[in-house]
């Protein structure tokens, strides 16, 4: 009887040999595509549409433009669907119409710092988020009219603060994508007004090391 039930068990074990074993296969396959997509390496990036939302310390008031002139550096670490960077970008607006018109400048430049994840969601489609620290520098220069004449009046001030960076980025070819940002502020440590900008970036990543 005993020699019975060990040959039931024996077939039994068998009959889900070939269940075990695909599992396995397909466990260690996984694992090792898993393991393999894995690189280290650099990011050039080229802010060619900005859009600001800052403080006009020459008016007084929170106004918006928009600007044309930038560029950033990243490093990056990805391993399967998911990549990390720590990003550093500086942008510029200059207006230019207040020099074609003689009356002085008034211009904003943006220096950024940021950490961010980058997850793929659908093959060349992938969502950003992250956090930024970002110093807003204003600078004017313009001339004034008063009881004494006529005087020159500077500016120079920095706001900075502390907000998300929320993007979409598509994957052109493995290396060149175009991302579309939106940072808003969450905190100023200066003038206590709120601040975001919208980036639309031309993006180039370097491979230093891969895992093959």
């Amino acid at each position: 009887m005993a020699i019975i039930f060990t040959a039931l068990n024996t077939l039994t074990m068998y009959k889900y040999l070939p269940i075990i074993i695909c599992f396995l296969v397909s466990t260690i396959s996984s694992a090792q595509s898993f393991t393999k997509n894995e690189s280290v390496g650099l990011t050039l990036s080229l802010p060619f549409v900005n859009r600001y939302t800052f403080y006009e310390y020459s008016e007084n008031r929170s106004t918006s433009k928009t600007g044309i002139i930038g560029a950033g550096s990243s490093i990056f670490y990805k391993h399967n669907r998911i990549k990390y960077s720590l990003n550093w970008a500086n942008s510029i607006d200059i207006n230019f119409n207040s020099f074609a018109k003689g009356d002085g400048s008034d211009n904003i430049e943006v220096n950024l710092l940021e950490g961010l994840v980058h997850y793929c969601v659908y093959k060349k489609l992938n969502f950003i988020g992250g956090i930024n620290y970002s110093k807003y520098h204003y600078t004017a220069d313009y001339s004034m009219l008063d009881t004494l004449g006529l005087y020159s009046n500077a500016i120079n001030k920095n706001d900075r603060s502390i907000g998300l960076t929320l993007g979409t980025e598509i994957a052109c070819t493995n290396h060149i994508s175009i991302v579309a940002f939106y940072r808003p502020s969450l905190y100023c440590f200066d003038k206590k007004s709120f601040k975001q900008m919208f980036s639309l970036d031309f993006r180039f990543d370097i491979n230093l090391w891969k895992m093959k």
